[in-house]
């Protein structure tokens, strides 16, 4: 690797292959490109430990979010997202479903994937198999209830 500047005021770090970073007299960083279009152009893939904010324009398309609860995304969004960058979606991987959902912060409206609104529904398995059953133990005591009069009927 060695550092070299021209006479135009670029400065670069480059390999043996002529690309690595440079920083153009226009303030443009490129990182794998010597032609930044953009103020930071990065061509290839990009690891960041933290969270990546956009202060102005426009946010990545997307955030995915894994491992989480409605609970823990709801308090995720409201402590890491200003608020006037809430009016968009979040995408996450629900742990206690075992599903994909979206939510959405301005309306705190939980959706699937098709659109259709899981809010008020039921919010993991567990409470889901607890309702199932609840209904399945009042059906064997109608059916018991039935057993019992027809049997009174002989």
């Amino acid at each position: 690797m060695r550092i070299q500047a021209d006479s135009g005021g670029d400065v670069a770090v480059v390999n043996d292959g002529g690309e690595g970073l440079i920083i153009k007299d226009n303030g443009k960083v490129g990182i794998g490109t010597n032609t930044p279009a953009y103020t930071l152009h990065v061509v290839g893939d990009i690891y960041c430990t933290g969270k990546l904010t956009s202060v102005g324009g426009n946010d990545p398309p997307y955030v995915l979010f894994n491992s989480e609860t409605r609970k823990s995304i709801t308090a995720r969004v409201s402590q890491e997202v200003p608020l006037d960058k809430q009016n968009g979606a979040v995408l996450f991987w629900n742990m206690e479903t075992n599903q994909f959902e979206v939510y959405i912060p301005s309306t705190e409206e939980f959706l699937d994937l098709f659109g259709n609104s899981l809010t008020g529904k039921q919010q993991g398995n567990e409470q889901l198999l607890t309702e199932r059953i609840m209904d399945l133990e009042e059906r064997v005591a109608t059916l018991e209830a039935m057993i019992t009069e027809l049997s009174m009927q002989k």
